[in-house]
């Protein structure tokens, strides 16, 4: 396997191991390597272009003065010699003021190091003000320049701040210089009034605004004062009257630790170095005080944000015009930088190693730095206190090229409302500029190498890329895809349905999204098994009509439809009931319970067949039966012991389908005609003989009649074999027809005090071809079966009860219903058939 390394796109020489180390890198090795790597009998593989980007430290180098030579010589660069310079400024044309402390005089440096003395005579101290060398200074530590050129200066031994303007002529702009009759330190106070009526306490720094003001850090007082143009003297944070400390707070409620630097920005914020605090502090227009850097009382040099920094004796500070703040820090001999973002680095020279050295970063030394500025080039300049020199500080620029991205973005499936953050990882110099696109359309906004879409909607959906941008190029991303998993929106809710029993009801619902699932509710309860788009009910019921919604769900959510009635209506009829029994004695009579609902009245025919029973190879049948017809309050309405073979009776047969009877037989027939109501038939034996007996029902109504049945029971004996209880019924129409049927027999025992009963029912129904069309052998206390047992008045049963029912939908036509017991048990069973509305 060989390696071959490459830089933007070009093999470097010699550059063949499967690592490739730069020792010593300049800003000429920033740019995009690669490495091609092939195998014996395989093609070459790239890999992916990793970007080398090399920072170069601030240079450090001296312009004016001597490493470690005391003096007061006006000259050009190291020609030149200071004695302890403390503090100095940029003017707009490159000039530099500098606090010459220990000659106590202020000193001008061109942009070509040409030292001379602007204000003071050097080793004479004083407080007199005048032009040039007339006026004289006591041990000047502090200096500033306001926008008109005017310098002003600490004047610490003397207590005072004085006022230099471009010409050189220097007068007192606030506080009360020592005299023969007030020597210092007796001058010293912290009076807030105007001019020289106010008192500092050797303020140490001097800071300017654009609005005329000036500020002071007044040392000894560990207190920030104001002086307005008209020089009035206010006190906006600290306090004199409290031992130095660091506390935040607002206004003359924050304590500071002997600050000495002191600076202003654009927006009006003072920061300062407070220096036995081992902190920066800031200072807002309201007075607000806080801390955004070290940790008060704790010294040291680490870099970091906030708190974790680190300082020592910082003595000055400085601020450019895009926030970074610049520190002298003294005892560490170094300079250090916070980003507006707070992070806090060394830019020139190691902690705890002084020195004059000239060089890059931690490789320059200084020598208890007090002083700093910075132009407007962010050039760093450096009163190198201990050293006795002026340092400059000079930025490096890497080489520059166009954008490049190291990781590409990365598209998603995320639901509705969640969020989601694009991000691209790209190099480039000068820094480059982004602009994220949706489907090649920018983004308002988006303009930072991340894209975050807080609560996302279907609209953000799409293919985005971003294109990064600096001076030299441009370079756009691979298109990702966003796929937005919105709540499913319905776009045709179910509808109201009409059906006819033993049809099909269609009910469905459309509706937008993704990944759609679906639950149908009858009622408001889940129908088990209906997650589809469509809701099919085959051979509908009439206990089905009711409420139906459905609820379309998928990851993002769900929503739930409007409800949509379905209607049922049946065109069919119970016509007759037939039911074949043993015939015994007592409560082992046959007996068949009919119920007319509706309006008006009904026609009915009613037969109790015995002998004819051998016509269709019955065995034991009843010889002589004897039909009687009860009211609810047992009240005999009508009795037959036999037909009688009138021609009226038997056409009736013919009408409702009856077979027919012999003339001479002993069977019985009624025609009778009966109101709303319940009735009970009574098939007895005459004589209390006993056989087999069959009870018949029949609807002898024509057309479509307003008074039906409903309800037709039979109670008998049940036994084995033929001596099973059958029920025949017929339903006429053209619709089908919703019935429960029951078999009741512990019921009977239980609840009706019967004795004899059959212990486990079972009912088998069968149609006119002999084929089962439902079962049930303990009806298992369902809600539904419970429901519509209220419905139809049925009476209760209890939910543990072994008595058999169940609702079957059935189509015009002839069948049976047949309760025997379940192990050939036998005793008294109710068989009921009930017509479903």
């Amino acid at each position: 396997m060989t390696y071959q390394w490459m830089f933007n796109g070009s093999a470097i020489s010699g550059a063949t191991a499967a690592s490739y180390t730069i020792s010593s890198p300049t800003p000429h090795n920033a740019g995009n390597y690669t490495c091609v790597v092939t195998s014996a009998g395989t093609a070459s593989t790239t890999s992916s272009t990793a970007t080398l980007l090399v920072y170069v430290p601030y240079v450090v180098r001296t312009i004016a003065g001597s490493a470690y030579t005391m003096g007061s010589t006006n000259a050009t660069g190291s020609a030149a010699s200071f004695l302890s310079p403390q503090s100095l400024v940029a003017d707009s044309s490159g000039n530099l003021y500098v606090a010459d402390t220990g000659n106590s005089i202020i000193r001008k440096i061109t942009p070509q190091g040409v030292v001379t003395t602007f204000a003071g005579t050097a080793g004479i101290t004083g407080t007199t003000d005048g032009p040039g060398s007339v006026a004289l200074f006591n041990y000047p530590c502090g200096i500033a320049i306001d926008p008109s050129g005017n310098l002003y200066v600490a004047d610490t031994y003397n207590c005072t701040i004085r006022k230099i303007t471009p010409a050189g002529v220097v007068s007192t702009l606030a506080g009360q210089a020592p005299t023969a009759a007030i020597p210092s330190p007796i001058n010293a106070g912290s009076t807030n009034a105007t001019g020289t009526s106010a008192k500092f306490n050797f303020p140490r720094g001097v800071a300017c605004d654009g609005a005329g003001n000036v500020y002071v850090a007044d040392t000894i007082n560990g207190a920030i004062r104001k002086i307005t143009s008209a020089g009035v003297v206010t006190t906006i944070a600290g306090s004199a009257a409290n031992t130095a400390q660091s506390l935040d707070g607002n206004g003359t409620a924050a304590r500071f630790d002997y600050p000495y630097g002191i600076a202003s920005d654009v927006s009006g914020n003072l920061w300062v170095a407070d220096t036995s605090g081992q902190t920066i502090r800031a200072v807002t227009p309201a007075g607000v005080v806080t801390t955004p850097a070290g940790l008060a009382g704790n010294a040291g040099s680490s870099g970091g944000t906030g708190s974790v920094a680190r300082f020592n004796q910082p003595a000055s500070i400085a601020v450019d015009s895009t926030g970074n703040l610049y520190i002298a820090d003294q005892v560490n001999s170094t300079i250090r930088m916070i980003s507006p973002t707070g992070d806090v680095s060394t830019l020139a020279g190691l902690a705890g190693n002084v020195g004059q050295t000239d060089a890059a970063g931690s490789s320059a030394r200084f020598y208890n730095p007090f002083g700093i500025a910075v132009d407007i080039g962010g050039n760093v300049y450096v009163a190198d206190t201990q050293g006795e020199t002026i340092r400059i500080a000079t930025p490096q620029t890497p080489d520059l090229f166009a954008p490049t991205i190291q990781t590409q973005p990365v598209g998603s499936t995320i639901i509705q409302s969640n969020s989601y953050t694009f991000t691209v990882v790209a190099s480039g110099n000068p820094l480059p500029s982004y602009q994220w696109m949706l489907g090649g359309i920018p983004i308002p906004g988006a303009t930072a190498s991340t894209y975050t879409i807080a609560s996302a909607q279907g609209t953000d959906a799409g293919s985005y890329t971003v294109v990064i941008t600096n001076s030299i190029g441009s370079i756009t991303s691979n298109a990702v895809t966003l796929n937005v998993t919105t709540i499913p929106v319905i776009t045709a809710a179910p509808v109201a349905t009409t059906a006819l029993t033993g049809s099909t009801a269609t009910l469905s619902v459309s509706a937008s999204g993704t990944g759609l699932g679906y639950q149908w509710y009858y009622n408001n309860v889940a129908i088990t098994g209906a997650t589809s788009a469509t809701l099919n009910l085959t051979n509908v019921a009439t206990y089905q009509r009711g409420n139906y919604s459905v609820v379309v769900m998928n990851s993002a959510g769900s929503v739930t439809s409007t409800s949509a009635p379905l209607s049922i209506s049946t065109n069919a009829r119970l016509v007759n009931l037939s039911s074949k029994a043993n015939v015994g004695t007592g409560s082992s009579n046959l007996t068949a319970g009919l119920v007319i609902g509706g309006t008006g009245s009904k026609n009915l025919l009613l037969r109790g067949i015995g002998p004819t029973l051998s016509n269709f190879g019955v065995s034991g049948a009843l010889a002589k039966p004897q039909l009687t017809l009860y009211n609810t309050a047992s009240t005999v309405l009508a009795t037959n012991s036999g037909w009688g073979g009138t021609t009226a009776l038997s056409n009736l047969f013919t009408q409702v389908g009856a077979f027919s009877l012999a003339t001479t037989s002993s069977d019985d027939a009624l025609a009778q005609t009966q109101s709303a109501g319940a009735y009970t038939i009574q098939i007895t034996g005459a004589n209390s003989t006993t056989g087999i007996g069959m009870a018949e029902i029949y609807d002898a109504d024509t057309g479509n009649p307003s008074a039906r049945l409903v309800n037709i029971s039979s109670r008998a004996n049940v036994g084995v074999g033929s001596s099973a209880l059958v029920a025949g019924f017929v339903i006429a129409g053209t619709s089908s027809e919703t019935v429960l049927i029951r078999g009741v027999g512990p019921t009977l025992g239980t609840n009706y005090g019967l004795t004899g009963v059959l212990a486990r029912p079972s009912i088998i129904v069968q149609n006119s071809a002999g084929t089962s069309v439902g079962t049930n052998s303990g009806w298992g206390g369902t809600t539904t079966l419970t429901q519509i047992f209220n419905s139809v008045g049925a009476f209760s049963l209890p939910t543990t009860s072994l008595d058999a029912a169940l609702v079957v939908t059935l189509a015009p036509g002839a069948y049976t219903a047949t309760l025997t017991g379940v192990g050939s048990t036998t005793g008294v069973g109710l068989l009921e058939i009930y017509e479903v509305p």
